[in-house]
């Protein structure tokens, strides 16, 4: 019988952590969430539509909402 002793355990190395699809609800989170703030904005505290502060959460529900709906529909190869 040989005294082989086992190899050595390699020491694990931390791995960064990958969303992978959670970028997508990301996105839709905040959609959601720029809509709400532009519409509590618009009709819970009577700010006029042309308000900067309205304008800005109404672009950026558009954005996240088309990005949300690129991802959604992106081919997986």
């Amino acid at each position: 019988m040989s005294d082989a002793s086992p190899p050595p355990e390699k020491p694990r190395v931390p791995q960064p952590i990958a969303l992978g699809g959670g970028w997508r609800f990301v996105h839709v989170i905040l959609a959601v969430g720029f809509a709400g703030f532009g519409g509590y904005r618009a009709f819970v505290q009577g700010a006029p539509l042309t308000e900067p502060g309205v304008v800005v959460c109404a672009l950026g529900a558009v954005w996240f909402g088309a990005r949300a709906a690129l991802s959604f529909m992106a081919k997986k190869p």
